[in-house]
Order: C-alpha cells, then sequence, then structure tokens
C-alpha cells in the first residue's frame, strides 16, 4: 500500500478497492486513489459494482498511454535534462532563477498566507471562479500529516505561486 492510501485511511476517508486498486470521491466522480496515475482496466460488471458501493455519479480513469502529445489532462515527465531544453526555454529558467527563489512552505502558512496568490490567480481563467477561504484552508490545513510537498514561488519576499505536490 503507497503512502498516500495509508494517509487516506488513517484520515478516515472513504475508500473502495476494485481489481487492487483504490478509488477515492472527486467532484461526485470515482477516481484511482493514486499520486501518479496509471492505466486502469476494469469490466463493464466491475465499474458498475464500484459504482452501487461508492455511490458515485461515473468513474474517471484511463486505460493506456502513448508516447506523443495528445490534448489529455495528464502529463507525465519521466526525466528532467535542462542541456535538452530549447535556448529560450534555458533562457527563461535561468531569468526566473535570478528573480525568484523556490522553498519549501509549511501548509499552516500557506492556509494563513496563500489565498491572496490563490484567487489572483483566478484572474486569468475563463469561466473559473475560486474556492472559498474555507475550501482553500481545508486543502492546506487538510494535508498536514500526509504524504505531500508545498512549495512557494517568491518574488521578493511576496508569494508570487504555489504547488500542492
Amino acid at each position: 500500500m503507497d503512502s498516500y492510501v495509508r494517509w487516506l485511511k488513517e484520515t478516515n476517508q472513504p475508500l473502495f478497492e476494485m481489481a487492487g486498486i483504490h478509488w477515492k470521491h472527486y467532484h461526485k466522480a470515482l477516481v484511482p486513489a493514486s499520486l501518479k496515475p496509471a492505466p486502469v482496466e476494469l469490466n463493464p460488471q466491475q465499474c458498475n459494482e464500484l459504482l452501487h458501493r461508492s455511490g458515485a455519479l461515473f468513474l474517471r480513469y484511463f486505460t493506456r498511454t502513448v508516447d506523443h502529445p495528445t490534448s489529455f489532462w495528464y502529463t507525465s515527465c519521466k526525466e528532467y535534462s535542462f542541456a535538452n531544453l530549447p535556448q529560450k526555454v534555458r533562457s527563461h529558467i535561468r531569468q526566473g532563477y535570478r528573480s525568484c527563489r523556490v522553498e519549501r512552505v509549511d501548509p499552516v502558512w500557506l492556509a494563513d498566507h496563500g489565498y491572496d496568490c490563490y484567487t489572483a490567480a483566478f484572474l486569468r481563467y475563463r469561466n473559473a471562479q475560486p474556492e472559498s477561504k474555507d475550501h482553500f484552508d481545508e486543502m492546506c490545513r487538510g494535508s498536514l500529516g500526509g504524504p505531500f510537498e508545498f512549495w512557494g514561488a517568491f518574488v521578493d519576499d511576496q508569494l508570487a505561486g504555489f504547488a500542492k505536490r
């Protein structure tokens, strides 16, 4: 059992197991409980049983990977080599290193100081609204003790971006 599934169980989050895979609720759907998605094979009977047991409206998973770019939502990077990046991208990365710093941040600190940064990001999105401050707090504080890392990008001492990984 991986650390994410163990943490979900320890925090009493509902999990459902089928075909050796743990599943969790996500926005009224059921998705594999994995930090790194992998292809899943289920037959129609297994799908129906999983939906019935969980009460989810639908399952969201994928069955195969491809070696060429697609419009699919998930991207995995198997290796990172700065030298293999185009020169313009390398230049932008160096500029980023000079103008900001990235450091690990505490989830409680992010809950207290990150909501303005989070909502500012939505100014660039069409037809999207940020979640409430309470929901943001729960995303941060609810991850305490879990297999997550929070990282902040700072310009001077101002939080300019963050990631939960």
